[in-house]
C-alpha cells in the first residue's frame, strides 16, 4: 500500500485519470471522428491538428514519469515535425516515429496499471488506450512497410495504396482497419499481407492482441481477488 501511494504523490494532476481520459478522447477522434470529416485527408490541416493533440495527450499521460517525459518529448518533437513539414522519406521515419512513441507511451501507462493493487475507473481508461495505441503502433509500421514496398500488402488484386486511391480512401485510414482487424484476429481477407516483412508483422499483431487481452484479464481478476481478500 505504500508503494501504491508513493507512487500517487509522485503524480502530477495530469497523469493518472485526467490524462487518461484525454488521450481516450483525443484517440477517439482519431480513429472515429476524424475519418468522416469532409474533405479528410492525411496532410490537411485538419488532420495535422488531431494528430499534434493525440501526441500532446500522450506526453501529458508521461508526467508523472521523468524518463518516460524525456524520451517521449525527445521522439515527439521530430515526430510532429514530421506531421507539419515535408521532409524527403519523411513519411517511413515519421511513421516508425509514431509507433515508438505511442509504444513507450503504452509501455508507462501498462506500468502504472501493474504497479496497482486498486482496479478502478483509471485503469480501465488506461487499458482501453493500450490496446487502441497498440493498433495504432501497428499500423503505422504497416504503412511504413506500404510505402517503403507498395505491393507489400494487396486488396482486390491490387497493390493496398491503388486499391484505396481507386476507392477515393486514404492508406492510412485503411490500413487502421486492418490493423484493428488483425489485432482481434477478425480478418475479414479483404487485405492480404504478402511480403515476408508484412506477413511477419501481422502475425506478430495476432499475437500481442490475445496475449494482451488474456494478460490484462488475469491481472484484473488477480488484484480483484486480493482486493476480496483484504477486505475480509
Amino acid at each position: 500500500m505504500a508503494a501504491d501511494t508513493t507512487n500517487q504523490a509522485g503524480k502530477t494532476n495530469l497523469d493518472g485519470f485526467g490524462a487518461n481520459a484525454i488521450l481516450l478522447l483525443a484517440l477517439f477522434v482519431l480513429l472515429v471522428v476524424l475519418p468522416f470529416l469532409p474533405g479528410h485527408h492525411a496532410e490537411n490541416m485538419v488532420s495535422r491538428i488531431v494528430w499534434s493533440l493525440v501526441i500532446v495527450a500522450g506526453l501529458a499521460r508521461s508526467t508523472g514519469n521523468r524518463f518516460f517525459l524525456w524520451t517521449a518529448l525527445s521522439i515527439a518533437v521530430p515526430t510532429l515535425a514530421s506531421r507539419w513539414i515535408d521532409i524527403p522519406g519523411g513519411a517511413i521515419t515519421g511513421s516508425i516515429a509514431v509507433a515508438l512513441f505511442f509504444l513507450l507511451i503504452s509501455a508507462h501507462i501498462l506500468m502504472d496499471i501493474f504497479a496497482r493493487r486498486h482496479i478502478g475507473i483509471d485503469q480501465i481508461f488506461g487499458s482501453v488506450n493500450v490496446y487502441l495505441l497498440l493498433g495504432v503502433v501497428f499500423a503505422r509500421l504497416h504503412l511504413a512497410v506500404a510505402i517503403h514496398s507498395p505491393d507489400a500488402y494487396i486488396m482486390g488484386g491490387l497493390s493496398l495504396a491503388e486499391a484505396a486511391s481507386q476507392a477515393g480512401q486514404e492508406l492510412e485510414d485503411v490500413l487502421y482497419y486492418f490493423s484493428f482487424t488483425t489485432m482481434t484476429t477478425l480478418g475479414y481477407g479483404d487485405i492480404g499481407p504478402v511480403s515476408r516483412v508484412a506477413r511477419i508483422l501481422s502475425m506478430g499483431e495476432a499475437v500481442v492482441g490475445q496475449l494482451f487481452i488474456a494478460i490484462l484479464i488475469a491481472r484484473i481478476v488477480g488484484v480483484h481477488v486480493a482486493q476480496s481478500i483484504d477486505d475480509a
